[in-house]
């Protein structure tokens, strides 16, 4: 089973995501924002993160700098 965090403040892209997930034995996570992202990755690890492009505080450019900081950074997509 691989995990991925996504991260988006839109309920209509963490369904359609969902429902992508559902049909793969990979498990998917959620998250509204960068700090709430960073906080979960700091405890579990993920070797895979979709973010939004714009989040309610920062944007994708923050995580991939964010996440360059973490021992086995996840792949960003």
């Amino acid at each position: 089973t691989v995990a991925v965090l996504a991260v988006s403040p839109s309920a209509d892209t963490k369904a359609k995501l969902r429902g992508i997930f559902e049909h793969t034995n990979w498990t998917l996570e959620e998250s509204r924002d960068l700090h709430d992202a960073l906080k979960f990755l700091e405890s579990h690890r993920t070797p895979v993160v979709i973010c939004e492009c714009k989040l309610p505080d920062g944007c994708w450019q923050d995580m991939a700098s964010e996440i360059n900081h973490l021992p086995n950074p996840p792949k960003l997509i």
